[in-house]
């Protein structure tokens, strides 16, 4: 007779049960069938909604959980949504359902260590013991474990949790399943603990390579800065979708924006794009009934595959619902306007507190409208700017040509940036209300390190450049980046050379509130002997001058669009630069940091050189030390009246000279060596070669 006891299972049908469980053919259920049978919602994670999942929640994510499920041929699906959207719960739903359905190895990587344990701690943890069906499958960890970045196992399968920054956990995986979440916190590269192995996301998916088609990366993320936003870029990658409101009142579709909210009454509404209609908050629920309504916006190079716009008319909706994706992964964009967690009055009230402060700006546009952060100065495109080379600020003046002066211009400047092996200088020439012009760029290329590089250098600031209105005209003030690893050669010649200003930027988190300009304290310490000399240094506010530097170029594109002079600062620029130049002085963007109170200059890429716009800077500066903005008109009159070469235009004022309808003779462009150098600058450059064989 077979002996048992009392509380204990029966071992034979226990065995039974597992075989039964392992024999089983895998369930032919979608992530969002899944969801909707076997899904709780623990009340330990902080829901608002606690209990059995209900699809009826939040029906646009219907459609997102089928394509993550094994059945869709998408691998990597992009959510780029707004907080309070639901996005990373669907991709949990994505995991229950490949511990249940189709069990195999699933890989979470998070930005950070303690985003990590919240991860394990409050959602993998509470979604397993809630669910009856998970509860079953994941085996029991000890209450020491629970909660911390590890390898949990399940039957047939394991999830790995992980950081973006740690190389041991993104190597020696197999997995089909990934999920990637805040994509916008991840680093560039992974430090490794023995060395950089590259981008964290790449590594990513190299994990899943042994499936192949039957791998799937799941992001879900909010948004970071424009130019650098991960999830952007992966939303781009995919077919684009958005979830377009059919109207209650015309019955066409549209993609609801933030900008279609208006006040009616008191309220925030709707003012639909397809008729004008104003639609109340309490129409938001019938409008999200229907799930099957994302269309893909991408753009195709296939005329016959037109992109939908913000209005699709009803007749057309089948067109663009079923409209070809071209071999694209699907991507999801979601905010929170269409989101039932969070009400259109609420968005409104975050959007007047937050208008006028760009730090809170940078919040709404991640947070609600789930979109990349614009930078506080746009970075003007360098095609565009590419288009415009030669563009002169008016259709009467002559198109701006490299090495002669424009007619509208009084005087220029010249700079130089110092590099490792080689210095890089420019020229630009001034006018009046700020409009200026970048009429001459070029590369010494000696090594700073030798007394020829100096001596190169002198020559090129020694240049007359020609015009057709002025006297030939030797800069009036001269700048030199002295920061770099030839700081005291920089000194030695800022010291022979009077005519010459030292320059160093400042730097630091603290520096935009610092005036636009002004004199080192202690300037530099230059040795002469076993004396230590000080040399007077020009601080350059770099990160005020580059948004007025960006915002010269911008207006310089909208001038020669409007054949006018748009008031204020302008730069343009000669009619041979290269698409390389333009570049250069585009190179940077302004990241905001909203949360650490922190601007900061960067490098859209690393591989992107900076020069032309640091000149651009230094050549600005030389222009303040001028004093550019404090010249009168009558200042330019004077200018003009005693540099003139034509005597029956002195009566004209430097505005009747910007507008005037000039012919400039084609002058060559003059060779450094060809210009003729005054008496005083013969003697300074003696001193100077002498100065520079005793350094």
């Amino acid at each position: 007779m077979r002996k048992t006891f009392a509380g204990m299972v029966c071992g034979v049908s226990v065995v039974l049960l597992s075989f039964a469980q392992n024999a089983a053919p895998p369930k032919q259920r979608t992530i969002a069938e899944w969801a909707e049978q076997e899904r709780v919602v623990s009340a330990d994670s902080g829901s608002r909604f606690p209990g059995p999942w209900s699809n009826e929640r939040a029906p646009y994510g219907v459609e997102i959980m089928e394509a993550c499920s094994p059945s869709d041929p998408s691998i990597i699906i992009a959510i780029r949504g707004s907080a309070q959207s639901a996005k990373s719960e669907f991709a949990m739903n994505a995991i229950g359902h490949t511990i249940q359905d189709a069990p195999k190895g699933i890989l979470a990587v998070l930005p950070s260590g303690d985003e990590a344990s919240k991860y394990s701690e409050l959602k993998l943890d509470p979604m397993f013991k809630a669910s009856p069906a998970l509860a079953r499958c994941v085996y029991k960890t000890s209450s020491a474990n629970r909660g911390k970045i590890s390898r949990k196992p399940f039957r047939n399968g394991f999830i790995q949790i992980t950081t973006a920054g740690s190389d041991k956990g993104l190597q020696m995986l197999t997995v089909g399943l990934a999920v990637t979440e805040e994509l916008g916190s991840w680093p560039e590269k992974s430090p490794g603990d023995k060395g950089d192995r590259g981008d964290p996301f790449e590594q990513t998916q190299a994990r899943g390579t042994t499936y192949g088609e039957d791998f799937k990366l799941i992001a879900p993320s909010t948004t970071g800065i424009k130019g650098k936003c991960r999830i952007t870029a992966l939303f781009e990658d995919g077919d684009q979708r958005f979830f377009y409101w059919q109207c209650p009142e015309c019955g066409d579709h549209f993609n609801f924006k933030f900008e279609h909210m208006v006040e009616s009454e008191g309220r925030a509404c709707l003012a639909a794009p397809c008729c004008g209609s104003i639609i109340g908050h309490h129409h938001k629920t019938g409008m999200n009934r229907n799930p099957r309504q994302w269309i893909p916006t991408f753009k195709s190079e296939n005329p016959e595959n037109p992109a939908p716009g913000d209005v699709i008319k009803a007749e057309d909706w089948d067109k663009f619902r079923n409209r070809d994706c071209e071999g694209r992964d699907k991507s999801f964009h979601i905010w929170q306007g269409i989101s039932p967690f969070s009400t259109w009055k609420i968005i409104m009230e975050k959007y007047k507190a937050a208008k006028n402060d760009p730090r809170k700006m940078t919040v709404f546009y991640q947070q609600v409208l789930g979109l990349p952060y614009e930078s506080a100065v746009d970075v003007p495109s360098h095609e565009k700017l590419m288009k415009i080379r030669g563009g002169a600020p008016n259709p009467k003046t002559s198109p701006v040509r490299r090495g002669i002066i424009p007619p509208w211009a009084g005087f220029v400047t010249m700079a130089c940036d110092l590099q490792g092996n080689r210095g890089e200088w420019s020229t630009t020439a001034w006018g009046p209300g700020h409009i200026s012009a970048v009429i001459d760029h070029g590369i010494i290329q000696i090594d700073p390190l030798l007394n020829e590089f100096w001596r190169e250098l002198r020559r090129v600031f020694s240049t007359e450049w020609p015009s057709a209105h002025l006297r030939p005209q030797i800069a009036r003030k001269m700048g030199i980046d002295t920061a770099g690893n030839q700081t005291q050669k920089a000194y030695n010649f800022v010291s022979a050379n009077p005519d010459v200003i030292g320059i160093k930027s400042m730097t630091g988190p603290r520096a935009r509130f610092e005036p636009i300009m002004q004199w080192s304290r202690k300037g530099g310490k230059m040795k002469v002997g076993a004396r230590t000399v000080r040399i007077p240094l020009l601080h350059p506010n770099s990160h005020l001058i580059k948004k007025i530097i960006y915002k010269g170029l911008d207006n310089a594109l909208l001038s020669v669009e409007a054949a006018e002079v748009i008031p204020g600062y302008n730069l343009f620029f000669h009619e041979e630069v290269s698409s390389e130049w333009c570049r250069q002085i585009t190179a940077e963007y302004l990241l905001v940091d909203p949360l650490r109170d922190l601007e900061k200059w960067e490098r859209i890429s690393e591989a992107r050189a900076n020069e032309q716009l640091d000149l651009a800077v230094y050549n600005y500066l030389m222009a303040l030390q001028f004093g550019i903005d404090r010249m009168t008109d009558e200042d330019w009159q004077n200018l003009f009246t005693r540099e003139m070469v034509d005597a029956s235009k002195i009566d004209m004022g430097p505005l009747e000279l910007l507008m005037a309808e000039t012919e400039i003779a084609p002058i060559p462009r003059p060779a450094a060596q060809e210009g003729k150098i005054p008496g005083w600058l013969q003697r300074m450059n003696s001193h100077n070669e002498k100065a520079g064989d005793n350094s």
